[in-house]
Protein backbone atom coordinates (compact mmCIF):
# COMPACT_ATOMS: atom_id res chain seq x y z
CA UNK A 1 0.00 0.00 0.00
CA UNK A 2 2.70 2.19 0.62
CA UNK A 3 4.87 1.69 -2.57
CA UNK A 4 1.21 2.41 -4.80
CA UNK A 5 0.71 5.88 -2.76
CA UNK A 6 4.59 6.54 -3.04
CA UNK A 7 4.30 6.10 -7.22
CA UNK A 8 1.36 8.22 -7.21
CA UNK A 9 3.41 11.24 -6.13
CA UNK A 10 4.81 11.20 -9.81
CA UNK A 11 1.43 12.50 -10.72
CA UNK A 12 0.18 14.69 -8.09
CA UNK A 13 1.98 16.36 -4.90
CA UNK A 14 -0.44 14.43 -1.93
CA UNK A 15 -1.52 11.11 -2.70
CA UNK A 16 -4.17 8.58 -0.63
CA UNK A 17 -5.65 5.35 -0.87
CA UNK A 18 -8.96 3.75 -0.92
CA UNK A 19 -10.83 0.57 -1.23
CA UNK A 20 -14.64 -0.63 -1.37
CA UNK A 21 -17.15 0.72 1.05
CA UNK A 22 -18.59 -2.11 2.89
CA UNK A 23 -22.51 -1.19 3.49
CA UNK A 24 -21.99 -1.45 7.16
CA UNK A 25 -19.45 1.50 7.59
CA UNK A 26 -21.08 3.32 4.96
CA UNK A 27 -23.48 5.11 8.08
CA UNK A 28 -20.24 5.43 10.04
CA UNK A 29 -19.23 8.55 10.83
CA UNK A 30 -15.35 6.91 12.06
CA UNK A 31 -15.22 5.43 8.78
CA UNK A 32 -14.08 7.79 6.11
CA UNK A 33 -15.61 8.18 3.04
CA UNK A 34 -13.99 9.98 -0.69
CA UNK A 35 -15.50 11.42 -3.31
CA UNK A 36 -13.43 10.93 -6.31
CA UNK A 37 -13.18 11.38 -10.23
CA UNK A 38 -11.06 9.47 -11.65
CA UNK A 39 -8.14 9.27 -9.28
CA UNK A 40 -8.52 12.89 -8.19
CA UNK A 41 -10.39 13.38 -4.76
CA UNK A 42 -12.99 15.61 -4.90
CA UNK A 43 -14.31 15.36 -0.92
CA UNK A 44 -13.93 13.45 2.06
CA UNK A 45 -16.56 13.36 4.46
CA UNK A 46 -17.59 11.09 7.81
CA UNK A 47 -21.42 12.00 7.15
CA UNK A 48 -23.85 9.53 6.13
CA UNK A 49 -23.99 9.88 2.56
CA UNK A 50 -25.04 6.84 1.47
CA UNK A 51 -22.27 6.97 -1.28
CA UNK A 52 -18.16 7.19 -1.66
CA UNK A 53 -15.42 4.96 -1.73
CA UNK A 54 -13.48 4.24 2.19
CA UNK A 55 -11.22 6.26 2.58
CA UNK A 56 -8.16 4.45 4.27
CA UNK A 57 -6.13 7.03 5.71
CA UNK A 58 -2.81 6.65 4.03
CA UNK A 59 -1.15 9.51 2.80
CA UNK A 60 2.22 10.60 0.51
CA UNK A 61 3.45 13.81 0.35
CA UNK A 62 6.08 15.66 -1.50
CA UNK A 63 8.40 17.38 1.14
CA UNK A 64 8.11 20.88 -0.45
CA UNK A 65 4.19 20.43 0.14
CA UNK A 66 3.99 19.40 3.57
CA UNK A 67 6.46 21.98 4.37
CA UNK A 68 2.97 24.55 3.22
CA UNK A 69 0.74 22.90 5.13
CA UNK A 70 0.96 24.58 8.54
CA UNK A 71 0.31 27.89 7.08
CA UNK A 72 -2.84 27.14 5.87
CA UNK A 73 -5.69 28.58 7.44
CA UNK A 74 -7.83 25.92 9.21
CA UNK A 75 -11.34 26.04 7.63
CA UNK A 76 -15.08 25.60 8.70
CA UNK A 77 -15.33 22.05 6.67
CA UNK A 78 -12.25 20.83 8.38
CA UNK A 79 -13.85 21.93 12.44
CA UNK A 80 -16.82 20.19 11.37
CA UNK A 81 -15.70 16.96 10.06
CA UNK A 82 -12.29 16.55 11.82
CA UNK A 83 -10.67 15.77 8.48
CA UNK A 84 -7.32 17.34 8.27
CA UNK A 85 -7.12 16.70 4.27
CA UNK A 86 -9.89 19.17 3.74
CA UNK A 87 -7.12 21.38 4.43
CA UNK A 88 -5.49 20.89 1.42
CA UNK A 89 -8.69 20.67 -0.57
CA UNK A 90 -9.94 24.14 0.39
CA UNK A 91 -6.04 25.28 -0.27
CA UNK A 92 -6.57 24.15 -3.97
CA UNK A 93 -4.47 21.44 -4.11
CA UNK A 94 -5.07 17.87 -5.87
CA UNK A 95 -5.15 15.18 -4.20
CA UNK A 96 -4.44 11.81 -6.12
CA UNK A 97 -5.88 8.76 -5.14
CA UNK A 98 -5.24 5.01 -5.98
CA UNK A 99 -7.61 1.87 -5.13
CA UNK A 100 -5.95 -0.58 -3.28
CA UNK A 101 -7.60 -4.22 -2.07
CA UNK A 102 -7.97 -4.13 1.72
CA UNK A 103 -9.34 -6.90 4.09
CA UNK A 104 -7.97 -5.08 7.13
CA UNK A 105 -9.28 -2.93 10.23
CA UNK A 106 -8.69 1.00 10.70
CA UNK A 107 -7.97 2.16 14.34
CA UNK A 108 -10.48 5.45 14.26
CA UNK A 109 -11.73 5.22 17.67
CA UNK A 110 -11.14 3.45 20.96
CA UNK A 111 -13.36 0.24 20.23
CA UNK A 112 -11.71 -0.23 16.98
CA UNK A 113 -8.60 -1.45 19.58
CA UNK A 114 -10.26 -3.47 20.80
CA UNK A 115 -11.95 -5.31 17.63
CA UNK A 116 -8.53 -5.23 16.08
CA UNK A 117 -7.06 -7.58 19.10
CA UNK A 118 -9.83 -9.73 18.92
CA UNK A 119 -9.76 -10.41 15.44
CA UNK A 120 -5.71 -10.80 15.46
CA UNK A 121 -4.90 -8.87 13.04
CA UNK A 122 -1.57 -8.03 14.28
Amino acid sequence: MIETCRWHLDNYPIATLYTEMKKDLQNDPNSVKLVRSGDKCLWFGRGMTGYGDWHLGVYGYRKDTLELYMTYDIEQEEKVEKLEQLRWLKAGWDIGCMRVDFNGIEINAPEDVELWHNKNFH
